[in-house]
């Protein structure tokens, strides 16, 4: 897997090859891991809009909602629909292909520019989600909801929050472009050094004391992958059994690859320890390092993009912005400007970073 690390001062970061990069028990996690730790709840939090409140927002904003007529098609809650399909008309209010599709990508089961046609069944999975979804929002302004303080103050922080939304689509519209990731994919090629490479799986747990009991229930045949599973702090690789994939020395801390690449293919190293822990590591394979490809790397590169398209927009707002925090105790996001949805601080390779933990 990719890791991104400073070098070239016209993209910032070297693009190396290595499964793996931890942030919980080895620091950091790589671009797979940020993606499925960090970046995919980030996105989720931040590109995702609000169903329901998209579809009660207009209504209550509006203080109408013209759900049967003339004109209804073409026009609902102030919004033109000239150009779309309506699918569906759930109490004199229409739904839209648009609707269906966005909502479908929002889920994860289409990609952004992607559509689904009408007679698949996903299309209709989420056609049903949205008739109920729009009932539910018209029995709510029926019933008068968007009229009370508390629902309009909802209302309003999920205005905002699409409206962020709308921000970030266009800034990584702007900025994660195939002609940048071609140029970021050129540049890393050239940095990276050939050489062998392993793949390796490993354990880390905190103590030397777990690691020798690690290492003597090693010895008396049980499955690194299974010991992996019951006992590694290692988040990003526990579930797979501690595979860390292939990898070059190069893109390790010396304490963790010295260890590694002086094993040989078949052999288990005693137990040993870096900064983030006690580690036993075993080798499964050892090869010349391979160039990879663009389409190879494609998806990663990507996906290094929008992470950082979309933490130096936060970094450049909070940059500009004054922000005071007012209650005594509470913690703002952290100097990097993104936190982490679980609550931990974002910790990516920057400038300063010579070397990536293991």
């Amino acid at each position: 897997m990719p890791h991104f690390k400073h070098n070239d001062s016209s993209y910032g970061y070297e693009f190396q090859s290595v499964k793996e990069d931890l942030k919980q028990g080895i620091k950091r996690e790589p671009i797979r891991k940020i993606m499925t730790t960090f970046l995919q709840p980030f996105l989720q939090y931040f590109l995702r809009p609000i169903m329901p409140i998209l579809l009660l927002a207009p209504l209550a904003l509006s203080g109408c909602g013209d759900r049967s007529g003339e004109g209804a098609i073409e026009r609902q809650n102030g919004i033109s629909r000239l150009s779309d399909t309506p699918i569906a008309l759930v109490n004199g209010s229409y739904l839209y292909d648009t609707d269906v599709n966005r909502m479908a990508i929002e889920q994860g089961i289409l990609l952004a520019g992607e559509a689904l046609s009408v007679d698949d069944e996903a299309y209709n999975g989420v056609l049903d989600e949205l008739i109920d979804q729009r009932l539910l929002a018209l029995s709510a302004e029926d019933e008068g909801l968007s009229l009370r303080p508390d629902s309009r103050r909802r209302i309003a922080i999920s205005r905002e929050r699409i409206l962020g939304n709308i921000l970030v689509e266009e800034h990584l519209a702007a900025e994660v472009t195939e002609e940048e990731a071609r140029k970021l994919y050129e540049a890393q090629i050239a940095l990276r050094e050939r050489g062998d490479e392993v793949n390796a799986s490993h354990i880390l747990v905190a103590t030397k004391a777990e690691a020798e009991s690690v290492a003597k229930r090693l010895d008396e045949g049980e499955s690194l992958a299974t010991l992996a599973y019951e006992v590694s702090i290692d988040r990003g690789t526990r579930l797979d059994g501690g595979d860390l994939g292939y990898f070059q020395a190069g893109v390790m801390t010396p304490d963790f690859s010295d260890v590694v690449f002086a094993l040989g293919v078949g052999e288990t190293s005693p137990p040993f320890e870096t900064e983030f822990g006690w580690h036993i590591v075993s080798v499964t394979d050892r090869r010349p390092a391979r160039q990879l490809s663009f389409d190879d790397m494609r998806d990663e590169i990507i996906n290094y993009m929008t992470y950082d398209a979309i933490k130096g927009l936060l970094d450049d707002l909070r940059g500009g912005a004054e922000v005071e925090i007012l209650v005594e105790g509470a913690q703002g996001v952290d100097a990097q400007g993104v936190d982490r949805p679980d609550g931990e601080s974002s910790d990516v390779e920057g400038p300063d970073d010579d070397n990536a933990e293991p």
